[in-house]
């Protein structure tokens, strides 16, 4: 933001932690700095990029410019005074957007992360760090990178980004890991004599969202959402029962074992 008068130009630089100021006096050969200073901001006054609290940020610029004797207002005679009015101010914090896939990822698949969108929000600013916290104890840098969780959970990964001049912001997100997908299931006659109807129960599988593909040997293969299902079986013989889960990412497990319905 910039104040111009005949003689002087005041810039002001509202970030998440401090104002900056400097007055620059008009002189023959261009202009020569007459004041320049910066004040802390509490905490919380300014939170992703929004002004919170616009009367306590007043009140530091309003400091800034008499701890520093930068001069806000002056007549045709040289006198000196100050005044105030409401201006919208955007905030010089660069914006921390990133993105990472598989959205839904297992124990042991890398996950990339793309923080591409983040931007430097400053004309003549650039990005010079992205710091990024896994949640899980790890760290890395870098404006795209990866990381393969070792074990299931949901984690906060946040990333930090700092642009040129030290101005910094942060955004998170969760990442939920499920588990190594395995297929395993028990198969438990009914006690109806004759009916050959066998329970099947696949709860001991693992991994996330799993859907369950059935080939029972005797027809077209049935998948259902459930880790349990029925089944009758026309006759007495043994089979070889093919079970195949599958998470929300394609990655799938098959087990077979043999199935004996009782008449």
């Amino acid at each position: 933001m910039i104040f111009r008068r005949t003689k002087s130009l005041v810039g002001l630089d509202i970030g998440s932690s401090a104002v900056k100021a400097v007055e620059l006096r008009r002189v023959s050969s261009g202009y020569r700095v007459v004041a320049m200073g910066s004040e802390p901001l509490p905490p919380d006054c300014i939170v992703d990029g929004a002004i919170i609290d616009g009367g306590v940020v007043s009140d530091v610029i309003r400091q800034l410019f008499d701890r520093n004797g930068i001069k806000t207002k002056e007549d045709d005679r040289g006198a000196v005074g100050t005044s105030t009015q409401s201006v919208t101010v955007a905030t010089s914090q660069p914006t921390a957007l990133f993105v990472f896939s598989p959205s839904l990822p297992s124990v042991g698949v890398p996950v990339f992360f793309d923080a591409s969108g983040a931007r430097a929000t400053v004309p003549g600013r650039t990005l010079v760090s992205h710091a990024w916290v896994f949640g899980d104890g790890s760290t890395a840098s870098g404006k795209t990178t990866s990381h393969a969780f070792t074990f299931a959970g949901t984690f906060n990964v946040t990333l930090t980004v700092t642009d040129n001049v030290g101005e910094r912001n942060t955004s998170s997100a969760s990442v939920l890991v499920g588990g190594t997908v395995t297929a395993a299931f028990t198969a438990t006659n009914t006690p109806l004599v004759g009916d050959r109807v066998v329970n099947f129960d696949a709860s001991a599988s693992t991994g996330t969202g799993l859907t369950y593909t059935w080939n029972f040997g005797d027809g077209a293969p049935e998948t259902v959402t459930t880790a349990t299902t029925t089944h009758a079986f026309q006759d007495d013989a043994a089979r070889n029962v093919v079970l195949t889960v599958t998470d929300v990412e394609g990655n799938s497990a098959s087990i077979t074992n043999t199935v004996t319905p009782e008449p």
